[in-house]
C-alpha cells in the first residue's frame, strides 16, 4: 500500500488526512455523546424538580404539562455536520515588515532625496565637537597666558 486509502467515491485519500478526519469524527462523536448525556441528566433533573416545585400549587397547570417522550418528540433537535473536504487550512501570521527593515528604508529614503548617511551625520558631530573643543582649549590657553603675564608683570 502507498500510504493511501479510498474513500466511497473511489477517490484516493492520503493516509494521514484520513487518520485526522477520523480523528476529528471521533473527537465530534464523542463531545456529542457528551452533550447529549448532560441534557437528558439536566432534563431528568429539571423534570424531578418542577414536579417537586410545582406538585402542591399548580396541581391542574402540572396535569398538562407532561415531561415524557411526546414532549421530548416535540421539543428536541437532532443536528447532522457533514465536513465538506478532508482538507486543513493553518493560517499563522507572521511580522513581514521588522524594526531592522524600518530603519533601513527610513535610512536609505533619507539618503537618497536629502543625502544624509549615517557618516555623514558622524561627520557633522566630528566637526562640532572640534570646534567646541577648539574654542574650550583656546580659552583656557588664553587664560593660563594672561595668569604667566601678571606672574612676570607684563601688562599689556
Amino acid at each position: 500500500m502507498n500510504g493511501r486509502a479510498a474513500n466511497s467515491s473511489g477517490m484516493s485519500i492520503p493516509e494521514v488526512d484520513r487518520q485526522l478526519t477520523e480523528s476529528c469524527v471521533a473527537q465530534l462523536d464523542n463531545a456529542l455523546e457528551e452533550l447529549h448525556n448532560s441534557f437528558e441528566a439536566g432534563f431528568l433533573e429539571f423534570s424531578k424538580t418542577f414536579d417537586e416545585a410545582f406538585s402542591k400549587h399548580f396541581r391542574l397547570y402540572r396535569e398538562k404539562f407532561l415531561f415524557n417522550e411526546e414532549f421530548k418528540k416535540q421539543n428536541m433537535a437532532i443536528v447532522n455536520i457533514y465536513i465538506r473536504s478532508n482538507t486543513i487550512e493553518k493560517w499563522t501570521q507572521k511580522w513581514q515588515y521588522t524594526f531592522w527593515s524600518l530603519a533601513c528604508d527610513v535610512g536609505g529614503a533619507l539618503g537618497l532625496f536629502i543625502g544624509v548617511s549615517v557618516a555623514s551625520l558622524l561627520e557633522i558631530f566630528y566637526v562640532l565637537y572640534q570646534h567646541l573643543h577648539n574654542r574650550k582649549m583656546r580659552k583656557q590657553c588664553e587664560t593660563r597666558i594672561a595668569a604667566l603675564e601678571m606672574k612676570n608683570g607684563r601688562k599689556e
